[in-house]
């Protein structure tokens, strides 16, 4: 069964339709981090980022996801993605477009960083897949859960 992928700027819209709609590993993993209310945590991300995308799946929001630096100083930039179970439903084109939408933020932000559950084995995999270096866990967040720092780093890489 062919699905229509399209992936377009994120607006303020696009966030609001995903109130309530976040996959449940998404929402564990926000508040074990922060103890947040996942859509809150989900509007500062949009907020933050200079840039910010969604994903949609025969028209449905999939994902958004967007990139943000800490600060001026800071090498790397942050990426952030957050999903609705719509992703499930074509989970190798998503994948397949995902690898190619990474090297189009990494010609502007080569190096790129967060934290991810460590439970969330799906997503650790697939963060493995498209090249970026997992850590060991270690306590994190206001539930002291187990978190991997995640990153690329393209300067290094020569790519």
């Amino acid at each position: 069964m062919e699905v229509n992928i399209e992936i377009r700027e994120c607006k303020g819209r696009d966030i609001k339709s995903m109130k309530g709609k976040l996959r449940k590993q998404d929402i564990i993993e926000i508040e074990k981090m922060t103890g947040r209310d996942p859509y809150q945590v989900l509007v500062h991300s949009y907020r933050k980022s200079e840039v910010a995308y969604v994903g949609l799946i025969d028209g449905e929001i999939a994902c958004a996801w967007g990139v943000s630096h800490e600060s001026i100083l800071a090498d790397a930039a942050h990426i952030w993605l957050l999903s609705t179970p719509v992703m499930e439903r074509a989970p190798v084109p998503v994948a397949r477009r995902t690898r190619k939408e990474l090297k189009k933020i990494l010609n502007i932000y080569p190096c790129l960083e967060n934290y991810v559950d460590a439970e969330y084995t799906m997503c650790v995999k697939w963060l493995k897949w498209l090249g970026f270096t997992v850590e060991k866990p270690e306590k994190l967040g206001v539930a002291n859960g187990m978190f991997s720092h995640f990153y690329i780093d393209n300067k290094k890489k020569g790519r």
